[in-house]
């Protein structure tokens, strides 16, 4: 026990093992006047399990009592509801296994946040979950909060197991809060319908099955495991949606009508049996869709229009049907290994197009009418062009195409 009847401030590292021969015992600390602890004080005290600090605290520093032992469960946590400052992180790693109190009001920045053993909450009073408080307490399985009102930024993000989730009063849930969390496909169409931007990125889910309109912007990004997602009544992906769901192969969504950028980015499962047609009946295409989709190799869907950066990067791309395409999109076509356009139907064709298709030896649209800046750039192999109807070459076009590979340009007005 240490007895500190007349301190006002506890220095940083005051208390910390390595730092004060006190503290791999220490387990009683008596401060009733203590106003300050600084940053890492208390840090490693794995013993502490007796907190004499008073109403008098108005200060605590960052990581006071950070990886401190279960007994942590002992502080007397109702004092943070009048503690003017508090810095992030103050119980973070710790070994507590439940955090159980009746009047509590606020869970502060990054408090708890990689608690790996927490498991059980009981905090009938709270009201604010701060950003990152629990953030990584991947053995909290159950959430039931009655009063709480806010939830934060990444406030339980990566909390794998959470299966039931109680919030009756909340009114303002941030995106992220559960970012990395596997709920039911039930409790996400439940949680959209009140919060419609939430995120469940980097999750472990393998199949989705959802009965919502609308997916929101990176809802389900970077979801690794994801290989198989059923939207039978969605109507609008948000941007980077999906993206980076590396295993995704198996997609429906019938009635979609509006797609935003990169909702399928990296997405290097999908085939070349993907339902092109999904994409035709869209009303509205951001960029870059499939960017990066390097599965994809020959595509004989017969595509009216290729939207800017569609397949930017789709490094194995081989063949695209273009019979029936009028525009081709700025970028759409970048860093793709195709060889030859030979078409008649397309009209124009947007800046940077075909920019460092090494592969790429002829090209032929005869109707083509208008043609954007670098459009060809890079394309190293390329040795025929015929562009009979282009009146006007921008800056750039045929930039890094070496003039000796330039054999045959046919009909350039």
């Amino acid at each position: 026990m240490i007895s500190l009847p007349v301190c006002k401030s506890i220095s940083a590292f005051a208390f910390k093992p390595y730092s004060s021969s006190y503290g791999m015992t220490l387990s009683k600390i008596i401060a009733p006047q203590c106003e300050n602890i600084e940053a890492y004080a208390f840090q490693y005290c794995s013993n502490l399990s007796s907190f004499g600090f008073t109403s008098a605290l108005q200060h605590i520093g960052f990581r006071a009592f950070a990886n401190c032992g279960t007994n942590i469960e002992n502080f007397p946590f109702e004092l943070l509801n009048t503690t003017s400052s508090i810095e992030t992180s103050i119980f973070a790693y710790g070994t507590l296994s439940k955090l159980s109190h009746s009047t509590l009001t606020c869970i502060p920045i990054g408090a708890f946040m990689y608690c790996s053993l927490l498991a059980s909450l009981s905090l009938p009073a709270v009201k604010n979950i701060s950003s990152a408080a629990f953030m990584y307490c991947s053995n909290i399985s159950s959430i039931n909060l009655p009063e709480c009102l806010t939830i934060q930024d990444q406030a339980f993000a990566y909390c794998k197991d959470i299966t039931y989730l109680s919030l009756p009063k909340c009114t303002s849930i941030a995106s992220t809060a559960f970012i990395g969390c596997n709920f039911a496909a039930t409790t996400i169409d439940a949680l959209w319908t009140l919060y419609p931007n939430m995120q469940f990125a980097s999750g472990n889910y393998t199949t989705l099955t959802l009965s919502c309109t609308a997916i929101p912007d990176y809802a389900f990004a970077s979801c690794t495991s994801l290989t198989s997602i059923n939207l039978p009544n969605v109507t609008h992906i948000g941007s980077y949606a999906f993206g980076n769901c590396t295993q995704l192969s198996s997609i429906n969504i019938p009635n979609l009508t509006t797609i935003a950028d990169n909702a399928f980015y990296s997405c290097k499962s999908i085939n070349n049996n993907f339902s092109w047609s999904i994409i035709e009946q869209c009303t509205e295409v951001g960029a870059g869709i499939f960017g990066r989709c390097t599965n994809l190799t020959s595509i004989n869907y017969e595509f009216t229009q290729l939207y800017p950066e569609m397949f930017y990067s789709c490094a194995n791309l081989t063949f695209i049907n273009l019979t029936s395409c009028s525009i081709i999109g700025a970028s759409a076509l970048y860093h793709t290994a195709i060889s030859a356009i030979n078409t008649s139907a397309v009209q124009s064709i947007g800046s940077f197009a075909f920019d460092s298709c090494s592969n790429l030896t002829t090209i032929s649209c005869i109707n083509c009418t208008t043609l954007g800046s670098y459009a060809f750039r890079n394309c190293s192999n390329l040795t025929t062009i015929n562009l009979p109807n282009v009146s006007e070459f921008n800056g750039g076009t045929f930039i890094s195409c070496s003039r000796a590979n330039l054999t045959s340009i046919i009909s350039i007005v």
